[in-house]
């Protein structure tokens, strides 16, 4: 199971219990106080799924999708810098966390949410955001540029094989 179905899950079962009455001696049914926090938190959660879900290209250019994948990246990518860039995923995620704290049955996913967003705040320290995987896979080869390698070329020597960058400039 993925991070963002599993961190879902945590969210949306942990408000799914903290939003069941009880019962008290008398017989009357009863809310928590804290009723608020379970609601939020299933809504946090869905929110978070629909973000999380699609992922995104590598820096390399390769990207496993998910399956049902595309109609959420598409949605992800038309809401612009407010999801590929990690700085307002930081934000964001440490803004929602801290309610969902207040809860017993929700801490553990709001702690998930505000590690979380430290996670995204080293990303976006590096220079790192999400980027679409519904581009081309295959980048354009230039006038001249006839040796360019892509993934689907297959290996012309038997193993063991030099690395190709070293192999070009007889470095090994």
């Amino acid at each position: 199971m993925s991070t963002p179905v599993s961190l879902f899950l945590v969210l949306f079962l942990g408000g799914l219990i903290g939003t069941v009455p009880y019962h008290n001696f008398d017989g009357k049914v009863t809310f928590y106080n804290y009723m608020w926090a379970g609601i939020y938190s299933m809504a946090v959660g869905l929110l978070i799924m629909i973000i999380e879900y699609p992922r995104g290209k590598r820096m390399k250019g390769s990207v496993m999708e998910r399956r049902f994948q595309q109609p959420l990246a598409k949605f992800v990518s038309a809401l612009g810098p407010l999801t590929r860039n990690y700085y307002s995923r930081f934000i964001f995620y440490f803004i929602a966390g801290i309610p969902s704290c207040t809860l017993i049955t929700t801490f553990l996913g709001g702690v998930g949410l505000v590690v979380g967003s430290l996670i995204y705040l080293v990303s976006a320290i590096k220079g790192e955001e999400w980027r679409s995987p519904t581009t081309d896979a295959k980048p354009k080869a230039t006038q001249g540029a006839s040796n360019v390698k892509y993934l689907s070329d297959a290996p012309k020597n038997p193993p063991p094989r030099r690395p190709v960058d070293a192999a070009a400039n007889n470095q090994i």
